[in-house]
C-alpha cells in the first residue's frame, strides 16, 4: 500500500509527540533510506533520539539539519538541551540564544536562557534584552525588508560569519526585490555550505528567471532532494517559487507494527530482568536498530554551522509550539525597546 509522503512525516511527527519514540525513528529511517537528504525527516528523527536521551546521535542530526536549515528552531532547542544536561553552559546559552532570536516570545526559551544565564552569572536577570538579530527576524516576518536588512548590517558587522544572519538577509533582500544582493550572499553561503536548502532555493530561482536556467534548475535539483514536496519552497517563495508542490507516494514499511512490538517485547524483557544476560535474540533486534541508524546517514552529507560557544526539559517541538503571532505593531515597539537599551 502507497502513501503519501508528507503524511508519512506527518506520523512520524504525532508518534513522536505522543512518546512513540523508536517508531518515530523506524519511519524516518524507512523514509531516509529512499529520500536521505529528507530535512524534515532528519530533523524528526533527532528529537527521537533526544527525547530517548541517545545525545551523541542527536547533536549529530541536529548539527546536519542545521548545516541545510540554519533557522530551524527546534534544532537549536535540542542542542541547547544536550550542552545543557551535560554541563556546557556556555554552549548551551549560544544554542538557546539562537533559538531566542528566531522566537523572542517564546516563554520557555526566555525561562530557560534566564536559568542559564543564572547558573553562569549568579544572578537570574528581571527580562532578556532583544539584540539586533531579534529584532531584524521581526522585521522580517512583518514584511519591513528594509528595516531587516538594515538590523542584519550590524549583526554581520560585529560578526561576518553568521551564516545565519546571512541568509536572513539574503532572504529579505530577495523579498525586496534587490536579486543581485541576493544572489551574491547566497553564492557565498553555498561556496561553505552546498546543502543550504533556502540559499540553493533563492539563487536556483534567481539563475533560472534571469536566464541561466541550467545552472538554476541544477541548485533547485538539490533544494528539491531536501524538500522532496516543496513544501519549504513554497513557504519561502509564495507564488513565486519555481519549485511546484508535488505529491510524493511511496510504499508504506511493510511488518512496521510487528517490528516494533517486538522490540519493544524485547527491551520489556530486559528492563524485567536487569541480572540476567539477555537472549541473543534481544540483543540482535538492538544491535539491528543500531545498525539501520548507519545505514540511514550514509546517504547524507550535509554541512555544519560552526558552534560559537537536574533541569525537566520540555520537549524541543513544545517549546515550538509557545511562538505567539507577529504583528507590525511589535516589531515597532522591539524597535523602541532596544533603541532605549543602547
Amino acid at each position: 500500500m502507497k502513501v503519501r509522503l508528507l503524511h508519512l512525516t506527518d506520523e512520524a511527527r504525532e508518534l513522536l509527540r505522543d512518546g512513540s519514540y523508536d517508531q518515530a525513528i523506524a519511519i524516518c529511517r524507512y523514509i531516509l533510506r529512499q529520500h536521505p537528504k529528507y530535512v524534515e525527516a532528519y530533523r524528526i528523527l533527532a528529537e527521537a533520539c533526544l527525547e530517548k536521551g541517545d545525545y551523541k546521535e542527536a547533536a549529530d542530526l541536529f548539527k546536519r539539519v542545521l548545516g541545510a536549515a540554519p533557522h530551524n528552531f527546534i534544532a537549536y532547542v535540542g542542542l541547547g538541551i544536550i550542552h545543557d544536561e551535560e554541563g556546557r553552559v556556555d554552549e548551551a546559552i549560544w544554542q538557546f540564544e539562537r533559538a531566542f532570536e528566531l522566537s523572542p516570545a517564546n516563554g520557555e526559551i526566555r525561562q530557560m536562557l534566564k536559568r542559564l544565564y543564572e547558573r553562569r552569572d549568579g544572578v537570574e536577570p528581571s527580562r532578556l534584552k532583544l539584540n539586533r538579530a531579534a529584532l531584524g527576524h521581526l522585521y522580517a516576518k512583518g514584511g519591513l525588508y528594509a528595516e531587516a536588512i538594515g538590523e542584519y548590517q550590524e549583526v554581520l558587522a560585529q560578526d561576518p560569519e553568521r551564516t545565519d544572519i546571512q541568509l536572513a538577509m539574503a532572504e529579505a533582500y530577495w523579498h525586496a526585490d534587490n536579486r543581485r544582493q541576493a544572489a551574491e550572499i547566497c553564492q557565498d553561503i553555498l561556496n561553505k555550505m552546498p546543502n543550504c536548502l533556502k540559499a540553493n532555493l533563492l539563487l536556483g530561482e534567481i539563475w533560472v528567471s534571469s536566464g541561466l536556467e541550467q545552472e538554476g534548475e541544477t541548485l533547485l535539483r538539490r533544494a528539491r532532494n531536501m524538500d522532496p514536496e516543496g513544501v519549504v519552497a513554497q513557504q519561502v517563495l509564495g507564488s513565486r517559487s519555481p519549485l511546484e508542490l508535488q505529491e510524493i507516494w511511496i510504499e508504506r514499511p511493510e511488518g512496521l507494527e510487528e517490528e516494533m512490538a517486538a522490540l519493544e517485547a524485547a527491551k520489556r524483557a530486559l528492563l524485567a530482568a536487569p541480572t540476567e544476560e539477555p537472549e541473543a535474540e534481544e540483543l540482535a533486534l538492538a544491535e539491528a536498530a543500531e545498525d539501520e541508524t548507519a545505514e540511514a546517514l550514509a546517504g547524507l552529507e550535509m554541512e555544519e554551522i560552526p558552534l560559537e560557544t537536574e533541569l525537566e526539559h520540555p520537549a524541543p517541538e513544545e517549546m515550538a509550539a509557545e511562538e505567539a503571532p507577529f504583528v507590525e505593531e511589535e516589531a515597532i515597539a522591539l524597535d523602541q525597546e532596544l533603541a532605549s537599551q543602547v
